[in-house]
């Protein structure tokens, strides 16, 4: 062990003289751990929302999407049986896509009316797992649920076309499963009296779940053949849609799948670039509270700063001794570097454990939320090394800039002044 750490390791144990100079290094070392814990624990949470939103996103919604431009896309079917033989791909299936407006007797609410195929949808998205109410085998088969008394359709016209809702549409609506909607497509149908929408009454035969609260409200599913009825579609789709094995190859799956079609008139999207905007604000939000709780540790250095320079002054005498007897000016940087160092590193190290352990009571019981603000009932907690690592990094970074000072300090300090009044 170098003179210098055992002299730097001498000037933080605890003597008579120097107990207040302890209990200021105690006070910095607190310092660090409580600012280096609440960096832990803030961005596990904020990692656990990302991964939280991330699961819900890919649950409502497939990896990959094939559009075609400006032309019917009726041949998906052929496109479909091409990229299913690439390996990587798990599924793939149709959809129709569009805007229009829903009403019940009491409300109206502008929607995305999906079309689907229920068969083939479970192969690309979770939507079977997030129905709460109802089966989505009813999109299919509407006749297997019953017309509510109170409904406006009489007895003897239980043959409308199934829908599925979300819970928060079926709150602003104020209906269930067994109940009739009416919906609005904005390419409406010439008639006497000029253009008018077209409107076409739906069975609502089930309800899901997704966990977010714009998808709930404003998608609408229907039955891929309703879809294109109801939008003129004849036999063709918006797109497909493509689900892969490994989610970290969405990239190089979506470049497979362009090698495999062609270029133009088709285009790929992965769920990445869809979900760009609102992936890059979580980002540069945890950035932000990053370079926020940085200033905790930052005003807890202010305290070895503290600490450091009245050792110099405390310590003036021994530094005068040790530069009489041959200590240069570099050795005497590097002790109080090393002091301000010791209890940055241990100020850091516990800070991390106890953040780890924080993050852990969090995970295992559960913190409630309450889901009408937050959308989801628990705190979710994702422990990333990396961001500990991260955090550990600034940590000891901050705590040696702040050992500059007074370390320049005392190797400007002359023996003759130390020695003066001696």
């Amino acid at each position: 062990m170098r003179f210098e750490t055992i002299i730097a390791i001498r000037h933080l144990r605890s003597k008579k003289r120097s107990a207040f100079l302890s209990i200021i290094s105690v006070i910095a070392i607190l310092g660090i751990i409580i600012g280096v814990a609440t960096m832990c624990v803030v961005l596990s949470v904020m990692s656990g929302f990302e991964s939280d939103l991330k699961s819900r996103i890919l649950g409502a919604n497939a990896h990959l999407i094939i559009i075609k431009y400006g032309q019917n896309f009726n041949e998906y079917r052929d496109i479909i049986s091409s990229i299913t033989t690439i390996q990587g791909i798990r599924g793939a299936a149709p959809f129709v896509l569009s805007e229009g407006m829903i009403s019940s007797d009491t409300n109206l609410s502008g929607v995305i009316i999906k079309g689907i195929l229920p068969d083939e949808a479970v192969k690309v998205m979770e939507i079977e797992k997030n129905i709460e109410a109802g089966e989505l085998i009813n999109l299919t088969h509407p006749e297997r649920v019953t017309l509510k008394s109170q409904s406006p359709i009489t007895t003897g016209r239980d043959n409308l076309p199934g829908i599925i809702i979300g819970r928060e549409l079926s709150k602003v609506l104020h209906l269930g499963v067994g109940d009739v909607v009416t919906l609005f497509s904005p390419l409406g149908e010439l008639s006497p009296f000029g253009p008018m929408p077209k409107s076409r009454k739906f069975k609502i035969v089930g309800i899901f779940y997704s966990g977010m609260y714009e998808f709930d409200q404003k998608f609408v599913y229907v039955h891929l053949r309703e879809a294109q009825k109801f939008f003129g579609l004849m036999e063709s789709v918006t797109g497909v849609e493509v689900t892969i094995n490994d989610i970290n190859k969405t990239q190089e799956m979506g470049e497979a799948i362009k090698q495999k079609i062609g270029a133009y008139p088709y285009k790929v999207r992965n769920w990445m670039e869809m979900n760009r905007n609102l992936f890059s604000a979580i980002k540069l939000e945890k950035i932000v509270m990053f370079i926020i709780l940085a200033f905790i540790v930052l005003v807890a250095s202010f305290n070895i700063i503290s600490t450091l320079i009245m050792v110099v002054i405390e310590r003036a005498k021994e530094i005068a001794i040790l530069k009489t007897i041959g200590a240069k000016d570099r050795s005497v940087v590097r002790i109080f570097i090393t002091e301000g160092l010791i209890i940055g590193v241990f100020g850091t190290i516990l800070g991390e454990v106890t953040g780890y352990i924080f993050c852990k009571l969090l995970a295992a019981y559960h913190f409630q939320l309450d889901p009408e603000v937050y959308y989801i009932t628990t705190l979710p907690v994702l422990i990333n090394p990396v961001e500990f690592i991260a955090v550990a990094i600034a940590a000891v970074l901050i705590s040696f800039i702040a050992t500059i000072y007074p370390a320049y300090q005392a190797a400007r300090l002359r023996p003759t002044e130390g020695l003066r009044y001696e």
